[in-house]
């Protein structure tokens, strides 16, 4: 692997796991489960520094010019 800190790239956007609280509300809120999420790999280089497993889910936040910001949440999946 690599010594390159992908949090550091000018293109890279803030990735953070949800707690089990706030995923349950996540999913709660939009009446779905963590399969019906869109998935990220494990092994995801964005994803080196949070320790995750399948299962976690994952928020992105990403800034725009035109929206400002937004969040983006994908589930961990191993392949």
């Amino acid at each position: 692997m690599s010594d390159f800190d992908i949090t550091k790239h000018i293109l890279y956007f803030k990735h953070e796991k949800l707690t089990e609280k706030e995923k349950k509300d996540l999913l709660s809120r939009y009446d779905i489960t963590g399969k019906e999420l869109p998935k990220i790999l494990e092994k995801d280089p964005a994803l080196r520094h949070l320790k995750v497993k399948p299962g976690d889910v994952i928020r992105i936040h990403r800034k725009s010019p035109t929206a400002g910001s937004s969040d983006y949440y994908r589930v961990v999946v191993r392949e």
